[in-house]
């Protein structure tokens, strides 16, 4: 798969759907806030900028990690490790969703958050 294929196909929608469970966290998270107008404006000023952080700083980073964990998969094992490389990634997002829409989003922190 090529460099802007996989950036274009794979990882900014992956990047997306992590947000999505980050904000399924926030949302839960913010229940433990008991005054309801800071609930809302925490998670007003959470999705304001929380997207805007999502596209312009963890994307890069997480783009970089991405083609460099690729470049190895592919050098190592060729056609098959870029296959392999991207139904890992697609794998792990999916189980992630699976936890959050199955178990609730509580089930991705750790005990002591919940």
């Amino acid at each position: 798969m090529k460099k802007r294929s996989l950036k274009k196909y794979v990882i900014f929608p992956c990047c997306i759907l992590i947000f999505g469970v980050i904000e399924e966290l926030a949302t839960y998270m913010s229940e433990l806030i008991p005054n309801d107008h800071v609930r809302v404006s925490s998670l007003m000023v959470f999705f304001a900028f929380g997207i805007s952080i999502i596209a312009y700083v963890f994307t890069p980073m997480i783009e970089r990690f991405f083609f460099r964990l690729h470049a190895v998969s592919k050098f190592g094992a060729g056609r098959l490790g870029d296959t392999f490389f991207v139904l890992i990634l697609l794998s792990l997002v999916y189980f992630l969703w699976y936890v959050v829409l199955v178990h609730g989003p509580e089930n991705l922190l750790p005990p002591s958050w919940r």
